[in-house]
């Protein structure tokens, strides 16, 4: 359920962006989608086919780029990528995740997010 919320904030935000353009059509929605998002591709994919239905965004395509995640211990000081996320909880409310080195609380520096890097319209 969590990619139908998404997708559909996304959808009512360009068709938003479209119409103050005065775009007639949207063939186009690049996302760029964080692994930390935990976000479903094919969920996103299918949910996106079904919301654009009897819109402006009606024939668009969506291309969805990811982007890894990174963070950061001030414990040991170790920056950069995260190992083993597939034994992270993805359904749980917070997941919790470790520092690869020394196991303690990480911050997130990237791949937490979900952005919208570029629509194409047709005006």
């Amino acid at each position: 359920m969590h990619e139908y919320f998404l997708m559909d904030k996304i959808v009512q935000s360009v068709i938003e962006e479209a119409s103050r353009r005065r775009a007639k059509s949207v063939s186009e929605v690049h996302l760029l989608v964080g692994e930390l998002a935990f976000v479903g591709e094919e969920q996103a994919r299918m949910w996106f086919d079904l919301l654009k239905e009897k819109t402006i965004l009606k024939r668009a395509k969506l291309f969805i780029e990811h982007e890894k995640g990174k963070v950061r211990c001030s414990n040991c000081n170790y920056k950069g990528p995260i190992e083993n996320l597939d034994t992270v909880d993805h359904h749980a409310a917070f997941p919790a995740i470790g520092c690869p080195k020394c196991g303690s609380p990480v911050e997130i520096i990237s791949g937490k997010d979900c952005i919208v890097k570029t629509v194409k319209l047709t005006v």
